[in-house]
């Protein structure tokens, strides 16, 4: 993987707190050709068509932005749950 999608796999690993091989493996395989490596070469998963990689590329494509919509809005969310906590526990 490119450099960039490393970094991006590494995130993914450590968020869903998943370290194994396989994921790894699923997380290279849903890697679209244009962030691999070596770009020249097609990507090698045995057992799954082209048709499969490709979903995996999409599947992946929008758990990554809606992951990445949900870390833009943590910070404020977790506040007003924080806020709207001290007001329970106040009334």
């Amino acid at each position: 993987m490119a450099p960039v999608r490393q970094i991006e796999a590494a995130q993914l690993m450590i968020a869903m707190n998943k370290f194994s091989v396989n994921y790894a493996k699923s997380l290279v395989g849903a890697t679209p050709q244009s962030q691999l490596a070596e770009t020249s070469q097609p990507k090698k998963l045995s057992g799954l068509s082209d048709a499969q990689i490709a979903l995996m590329e999409n599947e992946s494509a929008n758990v990554d932005k809606e992951y990445r919509l949900i870390e833009e809005s943590y910070g404020s969310d977790h506040l007003d749950l924080v806020a709207a906590t001290a007001c329970a526990d106040i009334g």
